[in-house]
């Protein structure tokens, strides 16, 4: 433990023992916040709508001194709140923080979004403290905790109604991982010279579960971090001193958003069809991918068979949404294979001749439906009509006897038919080397790029690597006409 960590561990063993002179946990218990049904900041942190950003009120740190000691915190938290961030943290800690002994219960009553407690958090009872002042989330240190510990503290959380933000530094301190957190942060500041390499907190994202939410700390500097971040695997992003150096906080906080939001809507989505291997699905959710397609076609190379099941997808990030790929099934078959994953594929691609009555009777259960359609020459786009208020995206592929899998592509001219005003993904041979192509295609409802058998070392096999490179470039591609 470094000596700054050290000095205020010794600290709040002092304060923690002052306070359990003062408050029984018994006190703390009947504290009118300590009841209150806690937001989660995992389900913020995963919405769609919102920008993954927690936003950090502090007025100094120990290395730097005083940031922005006079703020004022329910002008600065309020506008945290309107420039859309999913979670507000606020610093606790008085001696070295300086933070206000009334800062926490002021943000608590500007904020409808969770909350988090941001302290040195060193026994139990701060536990049971955090709950009656209101906090939604804690943040459990592994750098000043034994895995023990966060196992005994998370579990005390998880009784209260709390969700966890887990800290860790480096890769000694993974073993404190456990399966009550809710989220992972690393801190991309090194303790010793407190340098910012945010390579190193990638690396080290790569060996946390898919199954956490994780989170990138500190010396984040704007969009162009957040995307670099969010390309490798990362969901949030705390960030405090960047926004409090600056006289409006929450101004510079919604520019942010705003940014992120803009780049978000005219970024091309991307979809990786034909996964079928455990190791190789696992490997392709950590890149900043949108759909996993998984074919249930028993003629298909890439037919999932026997190699899927339902602990897989489970471990796959809530925001990659699933896709169920039928040709020509029966509705009662597709719920019978779907039934085996507990239903919680988000979309059913129907692949084959499927009438748009058909289309409905399947989206009426509850799944986001996608429409192909085999394109060449011939194809009459008036025909898709019928299909606009049924389905959720159109794909287009190029035409084949099998439904798919040519690995050829269509002429992407035909697009220019297309005058409808639903979303479409484009699917059909694309290659590696396609990308600055499809960054040059302006069609205002294209949504998403479809990729497969272009991409694989063998049926069912994606190159990961050749994955990554495309989606981080194809990122980059913006339409000012979406």
């Amino acid at each position: 433990m470094h000596d700054i960590l050290r000095t205020i561990v010794e600290q709040k063993h002092k304060e923690v023992t002052l306070l359990k002179s003062q408050f029984s946990i018994d006190d703390l218990k009947q504290q009118a916040l300590f009841n209150r049904t806690c937001y989660s900041a995992k389900k913020a942190i995963l919405d769609d709508n919102k920008s993954g950003i927690i936003s950090e009120f502090k007025r100094q740190s120990p290395k730097k001194g005083p940031i922005n000691a006079k703020a004022d915190i329910q002008k600065v938290v309020e506008s945290y709140q309107e420039a859309n961030a999913s979670v507000v943290s606020v610093l606790t800690d008085e001696l070295f923080f300086g933070a206000h002994d009334d800062d926490f219960d002021r943000a608590r009553k500007q904020l409808s979004i969770p909350l988090l407690r941001k302290d040195f958090l060193i026994d139990p009872y701060q536990i049971y403290q955090s709950k009656a002042m209101g906090a939604d989330l804690i943040l459990l240190i592994a750098a000043i905790l034994t895995p023990a510990e966060v196992e005994r503290m998370s579990r005390i959380a998880k009784d209260l109604g709390l969700e966890i933000l887990l800290e860790i530094h480096n890769e000694t301190e993974l073993n404190h991982i456990n399966p009550l957190i809710d989220l992972v942060g690393i801190n991309n500041r090194n303790l010793k010279d407190f340098s910012v390499d945010l390579n190193h907190s990638i690396k080290l994202s790569e060996q946390i579960p898919n199954t956490f939410v994780k989170v990138a700390e500190s010396g984040i500097k704007g969009e162009n971090d957040i995307r670099f971040l969010k390309s490798n695997g990362f969901q949030a992003f705390l960030i405090g001193e960047y926004f409090m150096k600056h006289d409006n906080p929450g101004q510079i906080c919604s520019e942010l958003t705003h940014n992120l939001s803009l780049l978000k809507s005219k970024t091309m989505k991307l979809k990786v069809c034909g996964l079928k291997r455990p190791e190789n699905i696992e490997r392709i959710a950590k890149i900043d991918i949108d759909f996993m397609g998984f074919i249930f076609v028993e003629r298909s190379k890439r037919f999932v068979g026997d190699t899927l099941n339902k602990e897989i997808t489970r471990k796959i990030p809530k925001h990659i949404k699933k896709i169920a790929v039928f040709v020509n099934a029966r509705s009662e078959d597709i719920l019978w294979t779907l039934k085996d994953y507990e239903y919680e594929f988000d979309f059913i691609q129907c692949h084959g001749d499927e009438k748009p009555q058909y289309c409905n009777d399947l989206k009426k259960l509850g799944f986001g439906i996608i429409k192909a359609f085999q394109m060449d020459e011939e194809f009459n786009f008036d025909q898709l009509e019928a299909y606009e208020s049924v389905v959720d995206y159109y794909l287009f592929d190029t035409s084949s006897k099998n439904y798919g899998g040519s690995g050829r592509k269509f002429d992407w001219s035909l697009l220019e038919k297309y005058k409808g005003n639903k979303p479409f993904f484009l699917s059909g041979g694309i290659r590696p080397e396609d990308v600055q192509q499809l960054q040059k295609l302006d069609h205002p409802q294209l949504f998403a790029i479809d990729i497969n058998s272009g991409f694989e070392d063998e049926p069912g096999l994606k190159n990961v690597s050749h994955v990554n490179m495309f989606c981080n470039e194809l990122k980059q591609t913006t339409r000012t006409n979406k």
